[in-house]
């Protein structure tokens, strides 16, 4: 009993958390998610792997420098 309702419990939280992500997949700077908030600066040089306490994830070149996206 405990385990139908465990796995019941578990597949519907799942099923919510693919709604909401499906949801907020809108681009916005920075961008609001349900885990994290993504934070965009820009950069003359390459961004460094780690900015202000922040880990950087994906890394755009632009015609003036560099945009650094972080989590």
């Amino acid at each position: 009993m405990k385990k139908k309702l465990l796995v019941s419990l578990v597949l519907f939280m799942g099923v919510g958390f693919m709604l909401n992500t499906t949801v907020s997949a809108v681009e916005i700077r920075p961008v609001i998610n349900n885990r994290a908030i993504y934070h965009n600066f820009t950069f003359k040089n390459y961004p460094p792997k780690t900015y202000k306490g922040l880990t950087l994830i994906v890394v755009t070149k632009t015609k003036t420098g560099y945009i650094g996206t972080y989590i």
